[in-house]
């Protein structure tokens, strides 16, 4: 069986798939059509899961989402093998919280199980707090 593997195109601190950060719930459904769960986080924040990809909007804003690290990703135009491994070459990494994140490219990759990790695309400012604090 040959699977395609999704490609996830990242505009650094603007988009996901075209999708722009600030987009209202409405623009993803009209890109995707009606996704397999939706429910609210811990945070109050509205997850719309499409098989292996969470979407999350908060006050109807995209904010972030999260894909398996075994999709591909091609970041700023440049295709990129190791997600995990391109981003411990970024000046700002910082490993934190079981997460590789870089606040400069609006990535956080989780590396608890690195056989099976996910990666997270945010916006400015959402994992500041995180990186940020002692």
């Amino acid at each position: 069986m040959n699977e395609r593997v999704p490609i996830i195109n990242v505009a650094t601190h603007r988009a996901v798939n075209d999708l722009p950060f600030g987009a209202p719930a409405d623009d993803l459904l009209d890109m995707l059509g009606t996704p397999d769960e939706v429910a609210e986080n811990y945070t109050g924040e509205l997850e719309m899961r499409y098989v292996d990809t969470i979407y999350r909007f908060f006050a109807n804003r995209f904010v972030e989402c999260t894909f398996p690290a075994s999709h591909r990703f091609v970041i700023d135009g440049v295709a990129v093998l190791s997600v995990f491994e391109w981003l411990r070459a970024r000046t700002d990494v910082v490993d934190k919280a079981r997460f590789r994140i870089s606040l400069a490219q609006g990535m956080a990759y989780d590396f608890r199980n690195h056989q099976q990790g996910s990666l997270t695309i945010f916006e400015p400012g959402r994992w500041d707090a995180l990186v940020l604090r002692d």
